[in-house]
């Protein structure tokens, strides 16, 4: 479903709070600077004065051009001065906002920006209850010690040291996260940490600013068909337009889904559509990889095949260790 006119607004007010709370925090910053330092107070506003002075003396071609920049030049350098003797730079002076892309608007250059993307997804999808998840399932809360150290023969290794090895290329892959990165997708047994690194990754991503989607492959499949209702704004997304605009789309567990012919080409068309756009896509499933040409036929196999990294993972039940040890 797409925002509702009020959830729209909402959001808003949310960033009008937002801006209004990091415009106030300055104010009560500069007064302190100001009390440590009067003079910056007076150089300050010396120098907005000179600057508009210049910008006349540029469009009249006044012949003390050269002298209005020199002053301006001076305050300027002179202010410089005294910020470095507190320890302080321009960026002290001004607003720190939340998103320095839109500075709280919502808005870069005319297109919703990433913060306001996020913030209709999490309002749409809850996606709170992922937040909660990812405030545990991370990569400081990576444990190797659930993995055996003995050698695993299909890979040459213990899975403790290869599941170290994943984890460190998933948290290069996050830390470095853009419309180019690759997309992935993690096969293995229940509980070998599919999820586990998806949720890592996820969290590594929005924290780089990147709006995110997580849903059960169940999830994927009955929002994906989406098309606006009658009564509905047209113009307004639809469920379909945010798992394609999104930056990141995570599909946990694909596989548990009742396969049909409709979601095959569903799943078929989100797929494209993201590669098409250069969006990545992490997916995460119980399923070999030699199985998908026979669940989702030999065109979505190639498609995953060709152009995603796939992570086959080992181990035992990590959730079952967990809870019996």
């Amino acid at each position: 479903m797409p925002l509702t006119n009020s959830q729209y607004n909402e959001i808003m007010r949310m960033y009008d709070r937002r801006r209004f709370a990091n415009m106030n925090r300055q104010v009560q910053k500069l007064q302190e600077i100001y009390a440590r330092i009067p003079e910056l107070e007076q150089i300050t506003a010396d120098i907005q004065t000179a600057s508009a002075a210049l910008t006349r003396a540029k469009i009249t071609a006044a012949p003390d051009l050269a002298e209005k920049r020199g002053a301006l030049e001076a305050l300027r350098a002179r202010k410089a001065v005294l910020l470095e003797r507190e320890g302080l730079g321009e960026a002290d002076l001004a607003v720190q906002y939340s998103c320095p892309d839109c500075r709280d608007t919502g808005y870069a250059d005319g297109v919703k920006c990433h913060c306001l993307k996020q913030a209709e997804i999490d309002l749409l999808y809850t996606q709170s209850n992922l937040k909660k998840v990812l405030a545990q399932e991370n990569f400081r809360s990576f444990n190797p010690d659930y993995y055996s150290k003995d050698l695993n023969p299909l890979i040459g290794q213990s899975n403790y040291d290869y599941m170290k090895s994943v984890a460190a290329q998933c948290w290069r892959y996050a830390k470095s996260f853009s419309s180019s990165s690759p997309s992935l997708i993690f096969t293995g047994d229940a509980g070998v940490g599919k999820s586990f690194l998806t949720h890592c990754i996820a969290a590594e991503v929005l924290n780089g600013c990147n709006s995110v989607m997580a849903l059960s492959a169940v999830e994927l499949f009955e929002k994906i068909g989406s098309r606006h209702r009658p009564g509905e704004d047209a113009e307004a997304p639809s469920d379909a337009e945010y798992i394609m605009d999104c930056d990141l789309l995570i599909i946990d567990d694909l596989g548990s889904e009742t396969v049909t012919q409709y979601r095959i080409s569903q799943f078929f068309y989100c797929l494209n559509e993201r590669l098409i756009g250069s969006k990545p896509t992490i997916i995460s499933t119980n399923l070999p990889i030699n199985e998908l040409r026979t669940v989702y036929t030999e065109r979505i196999a190639s498609r995953i095949i060709s152009n995603y990294t796939v992570y086959p993972l080992y181990g035992e039940d990590i959730r079952y260790l967990k809870k019996f040890g």
